[in-house]
């Protein structure tokens, strides 16, 4: 697309925002990024003056610092009576801890939301990360293997013991080889790490529970979303999310996707650089119309 018709995207744009603003009697933020500083600030200082009375926040992000996403979805419960959220594509991670937050959530076809799993710096990978559900998960792996274990040992010895054996003298070499055999496994784990990584996740669930405060989680959700999935990236879609996590979600209206279909284009013209918009306003596209013209008359 040539630079002459992007002002004529974005004012298109800015007007799918304002009519859908004006029609619902809500405020508009447009957020596709990654959840970090200064995104709250940002967003805390474009909301201190706000037009209605409910809040409209299209969220789209892979994630980021959940002391960041906290504090963004608290201010916005403080600030607006209805919050809702939309996910057109994909809400991660720290967006979905904001989500959480929302009185109403949108989902689209597309939309996915993640767990609220805790990520770990990987020690030897500069900037990678490891999902706190692989240790997690490995540690109820590796207690079910410890259990099979010695069970077989002890009831193969105890039974074709014939009574040679005693059940005390069973239990001490079932115990002794379960011990010699995953010993090695269980050494290798950090007892830091593993604290660090509990902490963590005892933060997501108190940061989720009093996002909760609009009551939009069903039964045992957070703790679903924080240990009840296989994987950082499993998919939680429109009617997972229908069926276990929310109390109020729903598909999305025409006017609601056009402004998702714009904000899409937007990515590209912006060349997939973050987006942070908020508060489009008549008096923005009467501004801009008029740089338009003193830019045609000079």
């Amino acid at each position: 697309m040539s630079n002459k018709e992007e002002p004529k995207e974005i004012k298109e744009f800015c007007r799918t925002i304002l009519a859908l603003s004006e029609n619902a009697q809500t405020d508009i933020i447009l957020f596709d990024a990654d959840i970090e500083k200064p995104q709250d600030d940002d967003l805390i200082a474009c909301c201190r003056q706000p037009v209605y009375e409910n809040v409209l926040l299209f969220l789209t992000t892979m994630g980021g610092d959940p002391d960041i996403a906290y504090r963004i979805a608290r201010y916005l419960q403080e600030k607006y009576q209805k919050f809702t959220v939309y996910i057109d594509t994909y809400c991660k991670s720290a967006g979905t801890l904001i989500a959480l937050g929302a009185d109403e959530v949108i989902m689209a076809d597309t939309a996915e939301l993640g767990p609220l799993d805790v990520q770990l710096l990987k020690p030897d990978e500069l900037g990678e990360r490891d999902s706190g559900l692989d240790l997690i998960h490995a540690l109820g792996r590796l207690k079910e293997v410890s259990y099979d274990v010695f069970e077989e040992f002890f009831m193969t010895l105890w039974l074709k013991g014939e009574g040679q054996i005693s059940t005390k003298s069973a239990l001490e070499v079932a115990t002794n080889v379960t011990s010699g055999l995953l010993n090695p496994i269980y050494h290798q784990i950090e007892p830091m790490k593993l604290g660090n990584l509990y902490r963590a996740m005892e933060i997501a669930e108190e940061y989720g529970d009093r996002l909760n405060s609009r009551d939009n989680l069903k039964p045992d959700a957070l703790h679903r979303l924080i240990y009840g999935y296989p994987s950082h990236s499993f998919v939680i879609d429109r009617r997972e999310a229908e069926q276990f996590i929310f109390q109020s979600v729903r598909k999305p209206k025409e006017q609601e996707e056009q402004v998702a279909l714009h904000l899409h284009k937007m990515r590209q013209l912006n060349d997939d650089k973050d987006i942070f918009i908020s508060h489009v306003t008549k008096e923005c596209l009467e501004n801009q119309d008029e740089n338009e013209i003193n830019k045609r008359q000079n």
